[in-house]
């Protein structure tokens, strides 16, 4: 296996490699970043590459890829470095590559008198925050605080009204997409979610950033869904009879268990720790259980999660 720095000419490459693992496989913290990072190795004029970028090889064939760029010193903290993205090719997993790439970057920066590397994952990242842990990394002694501008209830309330929206309109758009796919392999589930945020993003009625959030929850309970699916079927003959109109979250899952069962039985195959809800997130419909008392919420319908109603506390485990 060789590592080195990313050139212009690997760009076709990368997007290959990026395209094979779209999908509930590859961290929903990054997916923004990839085309503008190739974007600006593709410019013709730049006489270098990216900072901070590498590629693994193995036998001429690129099957890893790391992104990363300078973090400013704001805050206090001294100069440093933030992992943007990285991938390693299914085929090459669990052999090294990713902590390759890794220490690629971090001798990169010794030699450069950088003291930090940093990373920021969403919360349900788990897979890529136990990889990083597994190289030493911990949480940072940063916290970032937000308050809304303006009337902050009524921007929240509003904000947790669009995300919903934007969750729904994702589900209804998968279902779409699995209903008019001839497609039955084990891409043709990520290939509608993908579909579906494209088109719910260039439908313009959302911002961004609800609509990767939305997307990553309805990725979430697909996987949920998948690693409970013997009991989800059940749930989903018993919700969807001929005479009651197929719509929302079970509908989707309707779909996926007709058209796509191969790609909802790999999901639960990637699935390294329980998955976790947290208040404030959205969700499809289940059971939530508080993992502090027990306690026992069930959802119908689609719906931004709140504190347990018993002891407040905020996590929880589905079940269906």
């Amino acid at each position: 296996m060789l590592i080195r720095p990313l050139s212009q000419a690997d760009a076709e490459a990368v997007r290959r490699l990026d395209e094979k693992i779209l999908g509930p496989d590859r961290s929903a913290t990054w997916n923004t970043y990839i085309d503008r990072f190739l974007a600006i190795v593709e410019m013709e004029a730049l006489p270098y590459p990216p900072w901070g970028c590498f590629v693994a090889e193995e036998d001429d064939r690129l099957i890893g890829f790391l992104f990363s760029e300078r973090q400013s010193t704001v805050y206090g903290l001294p100069p440093g470095a933030r992992i943007v993205a990285i991938a390693v090719h299914p085929d090459h997993r669990h052999k090294n590559v990713g902590t390759a790439l890794v220490n690629s970057l971090m001798a990169q920066c010794e030699n450069e008198g950088i003291e930090q590397v940093f990373a920021a994952l969403l919360a349900y990242d788990r897979r890529d925050a136990k990889f990083l842990r597994s190289l030493g990394f911990d949480g940072a002694a940063v916290r970032v605080f937000v308050k809304q501008v303006g009337d902050a209830d009524s921007a929240s309330s509003v904000d947790d009204a669009g995300e919903k929206r934007a969750y729904d309109a994702i589900v209804s758009r998968v279902s779409e997409q699995l209903q008019r796919t001839q497609d039955r392999g084990g891409e043709a589930l990520n290939t509608a979610l993908q579909r579906a945020q494209e088109l719910t993003s260039t439908a313009g009625e959302f911002t961004s950033e609800q609509i990767e959030r939305a997307s990553g929850y309805v990725r979430r309970d697909l996987f949920s869904f998948s690693e409970n699916r013997e009991r989800a079927r059940e749930l989903v003959r018993d919700r969807l009879r001929p005479s009651r109109v197929r719509h929302g979250f079970m509908a989707l899952a309707a779909e996926a268990f007709d058209r796509a069962s191969s790609g909802l039985s790999r999901l639960s195959d990637r699935l390294e720790a329980p998955l976790k809800f947290e208040t404030g997130e959205v969700t499809g419909p289940g059971t939530l259980t508080c993992t502090s008392c027990e306690s026992q919420m069930r959802f119908r319908d689609s719906g931004r999660i709140p504190p347990c109603p018993r002891c407040h506390k905020t996590e929880f485990r589905k079940s269906y």
